[in-house]
């Protein structure tokens, strides 16, 4: 879990974390709990050149790929994963 003040590069470090997880086919979920985060997270994903899915309401796409940027609130009405979220 990475926790930092808005701005501080949290978005970057994770990149740097998936990036290897990517190149060794591991698979990686990005969990956030804003449709807002989903988004600048994708966005910076694809800036680095990292291929992913989305899994977020009407806007899923791309689920076959190994690294998936996911809403909390999708997680959580589709049960991925065997989790819950409370």
């Amino acid at each position: 879990m990475v926790c930092g003040p808005t701005g501080s590069g949290k978005i970057e470090l994770t990149a740097g974390f998936v990036s290897p997880c990517y190149d060794t086919s591991s698979r990686v979920s990005f969990l956030a709990d804003h449709l807002v985060l989903v988004n600048q997270v994708s966005d910076r994903f694809w800036r680095y050149g990292i291929p992913h899915g989305v899994m977020q309401g009407v806007n899923t796409r791309h689920t076959d790929k190994i690294t998936q940027v996911c809403s909390a609130q999708t997680i959580e009405a589709r049960e991925y994963f065997g989790i819950w979220i409370c």
